[in-house]
């Protein structure tokens, strides 16, 4: 499937910055949201920068991983991305019990995506 337009993935989300959330469950909701968007700043981010993605490839031993300019023009491997998951929710729970003494708003890496380099010297694009 192809990503949602920007307009699209701008309209999916609305979140009050000066309300901190509160509730677990608000968290997660408003996590399935932007995780759409975070994908599609990391591919315009590794765009820009000559990044890698990882792909799933299940016939090879050693994980494969292409730069997002050969990806994005090729159905096969953009179906085949293997992007980050939202953190597990019984993951979440310890980390707020044993980290944040249970204050969900500080909880901030729910999603969370990765690009690979070839070069560090590629971070700096």
């Amino acid at each position: 499937p192809l990503p949602p337009r920007q307009d699209e993935l701008k309209r999916a989300v609305t979140v009050n910055i000066d309300s901190p959330v509160q509730c677990l469950d608000q968290l997660f909701a408003q996590a399935a949201g932007m995780d759409l968007i975070l994908r599609s700043k990391v591919q315009e981010w590794a765009a820009r920068s000559g990044g890698c993605f990882r792909i799933r490839d299940d016939s090879m031993p050693n994980p494969q991983f292409f730069k997002w300019r050969e990806i994005r023009h090729d159905p096969h491997l953009r179906y085949n991305v293997k992007y980050g998951k939202i953190k597990n929710i019984d993951r979440a729970i310890e980390k707020l019990l044993r980290s944040y003494g249970g204050d969900v708003s500080l909880l901030l890496d729910v999603c969370r995506q990765s690009i690979v380099f070839e070069e560090i010297q590629e971070m700096a694009r």
